[in-house]
């Protein structure tokens, strides 16, 4: 009976490897999943913030152009006034 329950109780060291190894797989298959997880995670932000920057690009280069018109017409009529004189 103790010799019984003895051999239930001890593991061998080739079951203990087996076990191991199994745990380490699946915490590497988790990890790994965390990690691509993350990695997707980071590229959507990046990508959320170039979007961000381009549209601020995009709003600096219109004003631009319309600050660029507006002082091209102040000119153009400051120079007509002139040549008028």
């Amino acid at each position: 009976m103790k010799m019984e329950k003895l051999k239930k109780d001890f593991i061998s060291e080739e079951d203990l490897e087996k076990k191991e190894l199994r745990e380490f797989k699946d915490n590497f298959e988790d990890n790994l999943k965390i990690c691509i997880k993350r990695e997707e995670a980071t590229k959507k932000s990046f990508t959320n913030k170039l979007d961000r920057l381009k549209k601020k690009y995009l709003k600096l280069q219109i004003k631009i152009k319309e600050q660029d018109k507006y002082w091209r017409s102040v000119c153009n009529r400051y120079e007509e006034k002139l040549k008028s004189k």
